[in-house]
């Protein structure tokens, strides 16, 4: 790990590894010494099944039953866990046996009791550290733990989900953390757009099976045409409702007629009405595909129906961003505020600031308790369609950032502060002269690869909203950008964050100090 990825540490690995990154590690790592002597590559039940629920088996190993068995008895009765509970004595000197016990039980969750005293624990953590499942470590002898603090140093440096325990009463804390749902679990989102084909933020390393594993979301996808057939049979009278709320409520009204502002509104009915049938936390749509892209695709911008969807507590993602759609999920569900879904702009190392710029921000910023944050009605970018709304962020709040990494095995959390910015959203910028497709190999065009470009009119160069964030460790924050997007939330919920995503699979980065002051 370099200087700059120095920080918050959770060390968690998923409970499930899909084939091809099995592939992977063992190409990069290669094979456990299980693996190598028997040809049995170690695949443990999923720690979650398909059906949203976990495996609940918990399979307890001690070299000393009878010392072990009234604790043991006590987490079966502890209905707060509900596990299924399932004791085997293990000889600590014949690891390969123990692994062909493990691997015979199929547990959701491993707990070692250690011998009250030893040595060293030979090559035990050489054949454990395929098991990608969690495992807790108790270790009797608290006043002598260097032998068991380093048997569990030795799983985590094989990548094995490892915490180590020095009373009962710790045990129980680590198990009822290994049993608890995952912040998303069970969660179902809705993505209109090409499967993980973004326009802006392709995720080709993931897939709906990958994201379910991982995080216990269900991601489904719909063709941009669906979009377009519904929105053709959403009724008008709930969106002129909604339109004449937003005109009422804005400060100004810039270059936005009633029919382009009418038409965002029906967007929104649709969008609700869908999510609202479908039972649905997140949504998000391919919109670059259409906005900026020259298309075919005739449909209203989603930006006013992001804005008010977010303020009802419903996850609504710009551009298809798959991880950007997670990690605002998790922060709108441990702040219960709307998030700010940002583009990362600029970086200005001298003043350690951030600029974050979109054309969607939520009104409700600060909270559902809170007055809405003032706001314009403007078009999109300045080129005379589409309605976004433009909202005056507050000076001198704490904020947290963050953003899963490609891989969501990552996650980059830091606070900050919103400080005085320049407003120069009016800023034009006209494209230059581009073609309009670059040849394939085989001489033919291809739009998928290689989509048209923006148009070539004058346009407002950056987005409407804008926000300044003074960070700490600004250049830890430059090298750590992990995508197109970052996550904004009011208030600092560094703890609350890591807290939750330690019983997930998760390696935070941020700053070694989370005070934003």
């Amino acid at each position: 790990m370099n200087e700059d990825q120095k920080g918050m540490y959770l060390g968690r690995r998923a409970f499930i590894k899909t084939s091809a990154m099995a592939v992977v590690g063992s190409t990069l790592a290669g094979k456990s010494v299980y693996a190598e002597e028997t040809g049995i590559q170690p695949k443990p039940e999923s720690h979650r099944g398909r059906n949203g629920k976990r495996n609940n088996k918990l399979l307890c190993l001690s070299g000393f039953p009878e010392r072990d068995k009234e604790f043991i008895e006590s987490i079966e009765s502890n209905t707060e866990l509900g596990f299924h509970v399932r004791m085997l004595q293990f000889n600590i000197r014949e690891p390969q046996q123990l692994m062909e016990s493990i691997q015979g039980e199929n547990p959701g969750v491993l707990l070692i009791c250690l011998p009250f005293f030893n040595f060293n624990y030979g090559r035990l953590a050489q054949y454990m550290g395929d098991l990608d499942i969690p495992i807790v470590l108790y270790s009797m002898n608290r006043d002598l733990i260097m032998i068991d603090a380093n048997f569990a140093a030795e799983l985590r440096a094989k990548g094995a989900d490892v915490k180590l325990a020095g009373s009962e009463m710790e045990v129980i804390e680590m198990l009822k953390k290994a049993a608890s749902p995952g912040i998303l679990e069970g969660e179902k989102a809705l993505i209109f757009g090409r499967p993980f084909e973004s326009t802006s933020v392709p995720a080709h390393n993931l897939t709906e099976e990958y994201v379910y594993n991982q995080t216990g979301l269900s991601i489904r996808h719909r063709p941009m045409n669906d979009l377009v057939k519904l929105l053709k049979e959403t009724d008008e009278a709930n969106a002129r409702e909604d339109m004449r709320r937003w005109k009422k409520e804005a400060k100004r009204i810039d270059k936005v007629s009633d029919k382009v502002l009418l038409d965002e509104c029906r967007m929104y009915s649709l969008l609700r009405s869908i999510i609202e049938e479908e039972g649905l936390s997140a949504i998000s749509i391919d919109c670059l595909s259409f906005t900026l892209m020259r298309s075919d695709l005739l449909l209203p911008l989603p930006c006013l129906a992001f804005a008010r969807l977010r303020d009802e507590g419903i996850t609504a993602a710009c551009e298809a961003d798959v991880c950007g759609m997670l990690s605002s999920m998790v922060f709108e569900k441990i702040s219960g505020k709307p998030s700010y879904f940002a583009n990362v702009s600029s970086v200005n190392k001298e003043k350690s600031s951030t600029v974050l710029r979109h054309c969607v921000a939520p009104l409700r910023f600060l909270g559902p308790e809170h007055p809405q944050l003032p706001y314009e009605l403007h078009d999109y970018h300045g080129l005379g369609k589409g309605v976004v709304p433009k909202v005056e962020f507050p000076v001198g709040i704490e904020v947290t950032m963050g953003l899963f990494s490609k891989d969501l095995k990552d996650f980059v959390l830091w606070p900050g502060r919103t400080c005085e910015g320049v407003d120069d959203v009016d800023e034009l910028f006209i494209m230059p002269d581009m073609p309009m497709s670059k040849p394939k190999i085989d001489g033919s065009e291809s739009k998928r690869m290689n989509p048209p470009f923006p148009p070539r009119d004058p346009m407002d160069r950056f987005c409407a909203n804008r926000a300044e964030v003074e960070v700490k460790d600004v250049g830890r924050f430059y090298q750590n950008i992990a995508g197109l997007h970052y996550i904004v939330a009011a208030g600092n919920y560094v703890k609350e964050i890591v807290d939750v995503l330690s019983t997930e699979d998760v390696h935070m980065i941020g700053p070694l100090d989370s005070d934003a002051s």
